[in-house]
């Protein structure tokens, strides 16, 4: 799979962190919850233990998600 920065459209990039991976997924999970994320595309995740972006601590762990954002839901969704 090639990188999402390599794409054509680039893509967005949001990162949460946590102590452990409960931690981790669990703010992931909120944050595809949220009414705001309904009509993006995950282009991947990397799990980064050492914080690529973030360098203030190696303990924790950094789930870093590439996204785009459609202004067209009906692109993402088929209507029945």
């Amino acid at each position: 799979m090639p990188h999402p920065l390599d794409a054509a459209i680039t893509a967005q990039l949001h990162t949460v962190s946590g102590v452990d991976y409960a931690d981790v997924f669990t703010a992931a999970a909120a944050w595809f919850a949220a009414p705001a994320q309904a009509d993006v595309a995950i282009w991947s995740l990397e799990l980064d233990q050492q914080g690529r972006l973030y360098i203030e601590s190696d303990e924790r762990l950094y789930l870093e998600i590439y996204y785009q954002r459609f202004d067209k839901p009906r692109l993402l969704r088929v209507e029945h």
